[in-house]
């Protein structure tokens, strides 16, 4: 789920000060209840129980939950607790990565550069590993420049 600050703060404009504590603390229930329901999915997922894990995640998925679509994809990817399928798994990442989820973008760039659920497209991938380099997600910023090097230099 993506909050961004300054459409937070025009909904705040004009608001009481008891109001925005109203807003405030049903925004906490609210948060809290969906954190305490992922951790519910990863105790699943790491219990190796995939199923009950993807059956928690989906609805929290199709929410525009980036972490769930992420692990959702991941579930399709790996065929863990679903069929596994790439290019299902493919439409997830993209919904977790236009969400800002750097996993997910760079998980799209290594579909494209092996052709998982997708023609191979070196350029594409570069692109999505550099949006997650940007962010700060360490396997993007090595992936970059290694596959810099193969695709440029082939012996380096």
């Amino acid at each position: 789920m993506v909050f961004e600050t300054n459409k937070v703060y025009m909904h705040f404009r004009g608001m009481s000060h008891q109001q925005k504590t109203l807003l405030l603390n049903v925004f906490m229930r609210f948060f809290h209840a969906m954190v305490a329901k992922y951790l519910k999915g990863l105790d699943a997922y790491s219990a190796k129980d995939y199923r009950s894990a993807y059956n928690i995640w989906l609805p929290m998925a199709k929410d525009g939950f980036s972490y769930a679509q992420a692990d959702i994809a991941g579930l399709y990817f790996n065929g863990w607790g679903a069929e596994q399928d790439y290019e299902t798994a493919f439409t997830w990442y993209q919904k977790a990565a236009i969400n800002k989820n750097t996993y997910a973008q760079y998980m799209i760039g290594n579909m494209y550069w092996n052709g998982y659920g997708v023609p191979i497209h070196t350029d594409l991938a570069q692109v999505w590993w550099k949006l997650a380099a940007d962010k700060g997600y360490r396997d993007a910023q090595f992936a970059l420049p290694y596959q810099y090097c193969y695709l440029n230099h082939p012996k380096c």
